[in-house]
C-alpha cells in the first residue's frame, strides 16, 4: 500500500513538474 502510494507521487512528480517549469520558462521569457 505505502510502496503503491510512493510511487504514485513520484509519477505525479515526474508529470507535473516539467509542466510548471515550462510554464514559469515561458512567463520569464514574456516579462
Amino acid at each position: 500500500m505505502v510502496r503503491e502510494l510512493a510511487f504514485m507521487g513520484e509519477s505525479i512528480e515526474a508529470y507535473v513538474l516539467p509542466s510548471v517549469a515550462k510554464i514559469v520558462a515561458d512567463a520569464i521569457k514574456k516579462s
